[in-house]
């Protein structure tokens, strides 16, 4: 294992002077990934309290969204353990409270510019959407998303072909067991 010093690190830098370290995320996300480094765990509740005041980032309003910011932090400072702990609480938002309206919000969050090019989340939410394909559908705002967001239309459509192989398997089977 490499192991780099701080002080080695910011030794030359204006860190060395200030002895300050300037980091430029949401300050909400940080402390909540600091406080997963003393308790493994971080509270998905979003921080009304104290709004982003950096025009650079949007304050997570949900719980979702704070799973989200989490992961890109988490990948950004290469944290995999809480990568894979957001990407599990995303999951699990989804699983037991699912909002078509907050779902396309997630697409944007997942697959936008602020997002990580290579994020797992990108998996979760295209797996998402084929399981819920009927309702989001009839939304005219799908649409729009996907045309937006080409990749998730790819990724969407890569598991959607993935899940149509598998019941095209399953009926050809029944099909030669019951003798046909």
């Amino acid at each position: 294992m490499y192991r780099l010093s701080a002080v080695a690190v910011f030794r030359k830098g204006p860190e060395a002077k200030t002895r300050v370290v300037t980091i430029h995320d949401d300050p909400t996300i940080i402390s909540k990934m600091i406080d997963y480094f003393y308790r493994g765990d971080y509270d998905e509740t979003p921080d009304k309290k104290h709004p982003a005041n950096n025009p650079e980032y949007e304050t997570p309003t949900t719980k979702a969204h704070v799973s989200i910011a989490m992961y890109n932090v988490a990948d950004k400072y290469a944290v995999e353990p809480l990568m894979a702990l957001a990407k599990e609480k995303l999951e699990r938002r989804l699983t037991l409270a699912w909002s078509n309206k907050e779902f396309l919000r997630i697409i944007e969050k997942v697959y936008g510019p602020d997002s990580p090019p290579n994020s797992k989340l990108r998996d979760t939410v295209a797996s998402f959407a084929v399981e819920h394909i009927a309702t989001l559908k009839e939304i005219p705002a799908f649409r729009e998303t996907r045309m937006e967001y080409p990749q998730f239309s790819y990724d969407f459509a890569t598991f959607l072909i993935e899940k149509l192989s598998r019941v095209d398997r399953k009926i050809r089977q029944d099909h030669d067991n019951l003798g046909y």
